[in-house]
């Protein structure tokens, strides 16, 4: 089977920019599972990303990997943690769930099996952010988090940002309980309907981002929902012992 992977189309323009969302069919590869700790032959989820950065010209060695814990916080990668997680979970940047880096050629992974993975980028300061934006991490602000830390470390301005937000349970598939919706801050209530009571990951997202200052126009939805399309893991459809898929991101000079 040949190599499938996805782009955003809105990135298409920036040549300075390397990103690939996985699927579940990788050069043969099926299902192309990129955790290590759950999942379809996860003792091969290394041997996997090595061969993903290695295809887009990348350093393994350099991929860095966020502990993922549905949570708002953000963290920095730079000389002093690069490289962290690309081994395994036992090493990733603890306590976060997103990543932004102004480091050319360090590539940035998150995994999803249901999850919005998002991608921030600003062609004027040369900087991302790779976010894992669960609704929980939705609800702690992360996207807000990492737009507010891209200004913070490299002087980005909300204007020139440019974001793209991955596959995910769609807002045809993705039913809640009322619980979830009390735990959501007032501005992403909204995006929660009534009956049957679905959540808007999608369009929670692109509200967080423009209440964050970036342009709507410059805000990309890829809108694949995960639980129906196969090409995807799904914790929805498959369960708990589904693999992961990942959006991997990095700088070129």
């Amino acid at each position: 089977m040949a190599c499938t992977q996805l782009t955003f189309p809105i990135f298409e323009r920036f040549d300075r920019l390397i990103h690939a969302i996985t699927t579940t069919r990788f050069d043969g590869d099926d299902p192309f599972n990129l955790a290590d700790h759950v999942g379809p032959a996860a003792d091969r989820a290394i041997e996997r990303r090595r061969l993903l950065c290695r295809r887009l010209g990348l350093d393994f060695s350099k991929l860095t990997v966020a502990e993922q814990v549905h949570h708002g916080r953000v963290a920095c990668v730079d000389a002093a943690n690069v490289g962290r997680g690309a081994e395994g979970r036992s090493d990733t940047i603890a306590g976060c769930d997103g990543l932004v880096t102004a480091e050319v050629y360090t590539p940035l992974l998150t995994l999803s099996a249901d999850c919005p993975l998002v991608l921030i980028y600003d062609p004027r300061r040369h900087a991302i952010a790779n976010v894992h934006a669960s609704w929980r991490a939705l609800a702690d602000r992360i996207l807000t988090n990492a737009v507010g830390l891209m200004s913070e470390r490299f002087g980005c301005q909300s204007a020139d940002l440019v974001a793209a937000v991955g596959p995910s349970a769609g807002p045809c598939c993705y039913q809640v309980g009322d619980d979830l919706v009390q735990q959501l801050p007032d501005d992403l209530r909204p995006f929660a309907s009534s009956e049957p009571r679905r959540f808007d990951l999608w369009n929670a997202c692109r509200r967080q981002l423009t209440g964050a200052g970036l342009s709507d126009a410059n805000i990309q939805t890829i809108d694949l929902c995960t639980i129906c399309d196969d090409r995807f893991f799904s914790y929805r459809r498959q369960g708990s012992d589904t693999g992961r898929f990942a959006l991997l991101a990095a700088l070129g000079r």
